[in-house]
């Protein structure tokens, strides 16, 4: 323990209004995964915690094929054309995929993607060499090309549309986000930026006219000095400014825009080559490296200092709907040792900082519009051993990682924000003083002010019975996976609580190394990769939030309770104090 303690004030009397909830959304790229009996489990699973509706996304909703997905890799399969070139439309897959989310609760954040086989232009080529391993050309990327037809796709809209209407009824309908394409500024999307506009305004112009009041936006685009390039050229064309302003459909200037869209990783580590263990490839093989929220928050801040240019697009929200500490989902451990922190309590506590620092980066930049919702890109593999090291929430047999955790956690955060101050943390102005980071992540080159922090939220819920409790989430983050150091003791002072303190009753959940964590459970076990019943129970029986050690608690006055606890490296905790 350190000699000295990290303190965190919490005034229950400032509320600040209240507390967004950028954690509730997830996707993947495995669109049919979500149907099969472990992505219905999987759902099942968040929702049985979720606080909210969550939002999901998933690519290829209409790209064409046999409706199987493999990683990377799914089809809506939603659109044909027969031998006179008349459209025919195929909404099983659809309605499967949006079935699963509507049935538990969820919402779905529909992405228009990518070109439907029978809507490829005729003269796309891509360099293809046919293999046991390559369906063919068009699942090699015809899918990226632009549609050869603008008004069949604008239709295709409208029939889509139109058809989640009549299924779900108008007002659901009307909830739901519909964004245009993927990451458009790379191989997602062959065309030009001014092709993309179009192919906006299309979308536009089909689905506006199935239901006005639906919700479209964009564009979607990865971080980056490209994406940032891509992403002023999108808001000037639906501002109606410059030689991209003019509407492709209506020929007036601007396009409508109800929300934007980008996306952040902190790191992309790649596939090495090298010898393995039983617990992935072999550490010395690689050199080590780990996500940079320095990375991240940059390239979030780049994009709304972006759409702060525009005045009349700062009451829109602004959706990180891929925000992630590491890239590709589908790249694990056996891939790069670099990949482990996945299976580990340093996955959800790298989340809550960030999500904590969009906060930050909210109230900074008053001129821009605020994040609302960012999407952890993840859900499940079929077909992987056990923690495998993927980006997911659940291993094989759908055990749950403790990145699942921390979402349960946040979610037991009470409604209303309230004011918390550490003594341990940084101002998210200070971004570009911490340590260096190149596409790989953070380069292990210091900065001028240290990444560590001991920070939190804290909110107020109140229960329909009358219930009142003071929830604090409590994390101990740094940007490297491998460190090692003692844990530190943190101070925790809650005053002005809306109740006596003496009355109130204290519980701590807690996500490290030794709580809620089935991976140090199946390690301890010798790592089997065919467990039996009894280590499949053991390993289920542990796979949940879980309540941590005792914290020493004094009632420091008739509303003040003073805390003290013990906080890991990587660590996440949930303090509830309520009546």
């Amino acid at each position: 323990m350190t000699d000295s303690a990290a303190r965190i004030d919490v005034d229950a009397s400032r509320q600040l209004g209240p507390l967004p909830r950028p954690w509730t959304t997830f996707g993947y790229d495995e669109l049919n995964w979500t149907y099969t009996p472990r992505g219905k489990r999987a759902l099942r699973a968040f929702a049985s915690f979720a606080e909210r509706p969550y939002y999901v996304r998933a690519h290829n909703l209409l790209t064409s094929g046999r409706g199987f997905s493999w990683p990377h890799w799914g089809s809506g399969n939603v659109y044909h054309e027969d031998a006179a070139g008349n459209p025919v439309y195929d909404w099983t897959i659809v309605d499967q995929v949006f079935d699963a989310y509507v049935e538990v609760g969820f919402k779905p954040l529909v992405e228009l993607g990518f070109t439907p086989q029978a809507l490829v232009p005729l003269d796309a080529e891509l360099p293809f060499a046919r293999s046991p391993s390559q369906y063919g050309p068009y699942e090699a990327g015809l899918w990226s090309f632009p549609p050869r037809d603008n008004a069949k796709w604008q239709e295709l809209m409208f029939q889509l549309a139109r058809h989640c209407v009549e299924r779900y009824g108008a007002e659901e309908v009307a909830t739901w986000y519909w964004e245009v394409w993927n990451e458009p500024n790379i191989s997602y999307w062959r065309g030009t930026e001014a092709q993309y506009c179009a192919l906006y305004d299309h979308t536009v112009a089909g689905l506006t006219r199935a239901l006005p009041k639906i919700k479209v936006g964009g564009p979607a685009v990865t971080g980056g000095e490209r994406a940032l390039r891509f992403m002023g050229t999108f808001l000037a064309h639906c501002a109606g400014e410059g030689e991209q302003g003019r509407n492709a459909v209506t020929g007036e200037r601007g396009a409508r825009l109800d929300f934007i869209t980008f996306h952040t990783k902190g790191s992309a580590f790649g596939r090495q080559y090298g010898p393995l263990s039983d617990d992935g490839m072999r550490r010395e093989w690689v050199p080590p490296r780990s996500p940079s929220r320095r990375k991240m928050l940059s390239e979030i801040r780049a994009h709304l200092q972006e759409a702060a240019k525009y005045p009349q697009f700062r009451g829109l929200p602004a959706i990180v709907d891929e925000c992630d500490p590491c890239v590709p989902a589908h790249y694990s451990r056996y891939d790069n040792p670099n990949f482990g922190f996945r299976n580990t309590s340093y996955y959800p506590t790298i989340m809550a900082s960030v999500f904590k620092r969009l906060m930050d980066l909210n109230e900074s930049l008053p001129a821009a519009p605020d994040v609302t919702l960012a999407t952890s890109w993840a859900f499940y593999f079929e077909g992987e051993r056990f923690f495998e090291g993927f980006r997911e929430f659940f291993t094989a047999e759908n055990v749950a990682l403790p990145l699942l955790n921390g979402y349960h956690l946040l979610g037991k955060l009470g409604e209303t924000r309230l004011a918390l101050t550490s003594d341990a943390t940084w101002d998210v102005a200070r971004i570009d003083e911490l340590g260096a980071f190149d596409a790989q992540g953070a380069t292990g080159e210091p900065g001028t002010l240290s990444d560590a922090e001991i920070d939190g939220l804290a909110a107020l819920r109140q229960d329909k019975a009358g219930g009142q409790a003071v929830t604090v989430a409590i994390w101990n983050h740094l940007d490297d996976q491998y460190a090692e150091v003692q844990p530190s003791e943190v101070a925790v002072t809650v005053r002005n609580l809306p109740f006596a303190a003496t009355r109130a009753q204290v519980r701590h959940w807690r996500i490290d190394g030794a709580h809620s964590n089935a991976y140090t459970v199946w390690q301890e076990m010798g790592r089997p990769q065919d467990p039996t019943p009894e280590q499949l129970a053991a390993l289920r029986s542990r796979q949940g939030l879980e309540e941590g050690p005792a914290l020493q608690v004094e009632v420091a006055g008739p509303n003040e309770v003073h805390l003290r606890l013990e906080l890991p490296l990587h660590a996440l905790s949930l303090v509830e104090i309520a009546i």
